[in-house]
């Protein structure tokens, strides 16, 4: 199996929040983007973004300039379909 059909099957059957490394809040994450101090206009790519909630953390702090990347455009519909705003989603 290819890789992308891989992923796209994921997503498909197992849905966002039932995989096994879906974490409701990343809060490492977020505590890196707060250790560095970024202003709210800053531009944030998440790469391998997947179906992540950063983007909503992300949003609730200011940040509006986000793009998401990810291989799996199931995964980033899913994302997007809940976010609005400065937000590109990139496969």
């Amino acid at each position: 199996m290819d890789t992308l059909l891989h992923w796209e099957t994921i997503y498909q059957t197992e849905g966002p929040a039932n995989v096994g490394w879906f974490a409701p809040r990343l809060h490492d994450s977020l505590e890196l983007i707060d250790k560095a101090g970024l202003s709210t206009d800053a531009r944030i790519i998440d790469v391998g973004a997947g179906a992540s909630t950063l983007i909503d953390d992300l949003r609730t702090r200011g940040f509006d300039d986000i793009t998401l990347f990810d291989i799996s455009t199931q995964a980033l519909q899913s994302t997007l379909q809940r976010s609005r705003g400065n937000v590109r989603g990139v496969t």
